[in-house]
């Protein structure tokens, strides 16, 4: 049978088949799997250049999880693909911030030079943004480099396994379920990284954090994050009380120069 018309499996087609035939008729082991090893190489050399795949793979994750975050995920980054990539790459230049953007809107306005600001940036465990690492050839250039910082709290959160908790959409704040803002979870992330790297960093420098077992190490840092985690409702109080104070200044403000 002639597997021409049905490229680009057909040659895959007819080498598994060949060793197959040849398995049933009497080739010798080494043949066979001389057989079987080229149409293996083939196939993973084909599935490598078919830049559609992980796409579909994308696809097929968010049509198993239509309600959680996946589908989002696909629609955002498809939506940010219509941006030219020469266009992205100049956004990325004069905006150096690795963003996460919530919705498909956002997805595109982080690609766009100027709009960027539009997507929330990525906050890391320290409780600062995410920087791209500078080039000297702008956002064009595909191998950007950055050097090793070796901070020595990074390196032992790393070493111990403890990865950075973003806040939720919502907590529970004066008896109640309460959605956060977008800019309120941003400040929180900050705050809250910020608390924790202080608080680690005088725990490595003690004496006494050496002397302890990693299990010991590691329990006491998931302590910490839950303390940490249980202030959140308290700062959450203070900070609406902040924004609060500074709204009304700026309308103090604005009737005290209004003609």
């Amino acid at each position: 049978m002639s597997y021409r018309r049905f490229e680009p499996v057909g040659l895959a087609a007819g080498l598994i088949a060949d060793a197959v035939h040849g398995m049933t008729k009497g080739d010798s082991e080494v043949v066979s799997q001389s057989k079987a090893d080229t149409a293996v190489k083939h196939v993973m050399r084909n599935l490598d250049d078919f830049p559609f795949l992980g796409t579909l793979a994308n696809l097929l994750q968010a049509v198993h999880d239509p309600v959680g975050g996946r589908a989002q995920s696909f629609i955002n980054r498809q939506a940010g693909s219509l941006v030219p990539a020469g266009v992205a790459n100049v956004a990325e230049t004069i905006d150096r911030t690795v963003r996460r953007p919530q919705s498909a809107l956002q997805a595109i306005e982080s690609r766009i030079p100027g709009l960027t600001h539009a997507a929330p940036p990525i906050v890391d465990i320290t409780g600062h943004t995410v920087q791209r690492p500078a080039s000297a050839l702008g956002g064009g250039n595909p191998f950007p480099f950055s050097t090793a910082k070796h901070d020595p709290v990074v390196d032992e959160l790393g070493r111990l396994g403890i990865s950075t908790s973003q806040p939720p959409m919502q907590i529970k704040w004066r008896g109640k379920p309460t959605p956060l803002t977008e800019g309120e979870r941003q400040q929180l992330a900050e705050e809250e990284g910020q608390e924790l790297y202080k608080r680690v960093s005088r725990l490595v420098q003690s004496g006494a954090w050496q002397k302890r077992t990693d299990d010991v190490k590691r329990k006491g840092l998931v302590e910490l994050h839950r303390m940490i985690d249980e202030a959140r409702p308290a700062r959450l109080s203070r900070m609406r009380r902040e924004a609060q104070n500074d709204l009304s200044g700026r309308s103090l403000r604005g009737a005290a120069t209004t003609p």
